[in-house]
């Protein structure tokens, strides 16, 4: 993981100097000064401070970077770190619009999508997102691509913005749009349709997400098989680290539709243990995990999970839900 370091904010973007600190390929580190151009999903571009020359790094050799960020970037960062989601959106929105490098925009829309999903509002984080693809169709922000995992009712707005996605010849567009439309009366079998073709796309990001999405149509129709979670566990062990979230999730389901609670537990716990940089969806996932440990004998690790609930993830509905069932259980 890229250790990022923040410098003290510079109000005038020509106070800023980076850093950035390579890894060599005899394994000893090197740091270069200078002003970041670009840094996207493959390269980062930067203008040496002692030649004024540009210089392009592969990023997989990059361990550390340190940049400046405005106040207003650092306060937003600083509410969304305590789960402020409102406040912090007011804040990058002020950040956004004062930054000028490509680069720290497509950093900030990226918070912005992570507000815009904790708030629900997945139409909105959808549209930004795809902005960040725009600017930068390698970003390795695809974790925060704001796919629906779960049913989840639309309002017109929504479903007329995801007609338009599945219309877009971006991939992640039709990603999106299929995702939001799978369990729609009228636009379920289209949406189908584009995430099979998406299944073979030569992106794995867009390949395992939209395998992954396909699974809700065997959960919603109850045609899931022992066969089928075979391949489901196999395929999330082929997806890249950032994306297995929600195809976790869908394996606990499966697990549960096929009666094995302690298998669906375990597949449930990888979203909040390991993979929780969506915080809703962490928190259902958890909270299943302890139903399904205590539908399969295992009362007190399923209480000490709901317990978990309550407090770490307080600010979410899900921890109503297992207060209440503390309560249910008794002393």
């Amino acid at each position: 993981m890229i250790a990022i370091v923040v410098l003290v904010a510079a109000a005038a973007r020509g106070e800023e100097k980076d850093r950035v600190v390579f890894r060599q390929p005899n394994g000893a580190s090197i740091g270069i000064s200078g002003r970041i151009v670009d840094y996207n999903g493959q390269t980062i571009e930067i203008e040496m401070a002692s030649s004024g020359k540009q210089r392009s790094f592969d990023v997989g050799t990059i361990t550390k970077v340190e940049y400046t960020r405005s106040p207003n970037h650092e306060a937003g960062l600083e509410a969304l770190q305590a789960k402020r989601w409102d406040e912090a959106l007011r804040w990058l929105d002020l950040a956004l619009d004062q930054e000028l490098r490509r680069w720290v925009r497509r950093e900030i829309l990226a918070l912005e999508v992570q507000c815009l999903t904790q708030l629900g509002n997945y139409g909105a984080a959808g549209d930004k997102f795809l902005t960040i693809v725009e600017s930068d169709p390698d970003t390795f922000y695809y974790k925060h691509l704001p796919l629906l995992w779960t049913a989840r009712e639309l309002t017109p707005d929504d479903i007329i913005r995801a007609r338009q996605w599945m219309e877009s010849t971006r991939a992640a567009a039709r990603l999106l749009g299929a995702s939001f439309l799978i369990n729609d009366p009228q636009q379920g079998d289209s949406a189908a349709q584009v995430l099979r073709k998406l299944s073979s796309h030569p992106d794995s990001r867009i390949m395992g997400l939209a395998r992954g999405q396909s699974w809700r149509t065997k959960l919603r129709q109850g045609q899931v098989t022992d066969n089928d979670l075979r391949t489901w566990a196999g395929q999330i062990e082929s997806m890249p680290e950032g994306l297995r979230a929600g195809p976790y999730y869908l394996l606990g389901r499966g697990y549960l539709a096929t009666q094995h609670p302690l298998r669906a537990a375990q597949a449930f716990l990888w979203v909040p243990l390991v993979y929780d940089h969506d915080t809703q969806l962490a928190a259902r996932a958890c909270l299943e995990a302890a139903h399904a440990l205590i539908a399969a004998g295992q009362t007190k690790q399923g209480q000490t999970l709901l317990r978990e609930v309550t407090t770490r993830y307080a600010d979410t509905p899900f921890a109503g839900e297992a207060r209440a069932g503390l309560k249910d259980a008794g002393p």
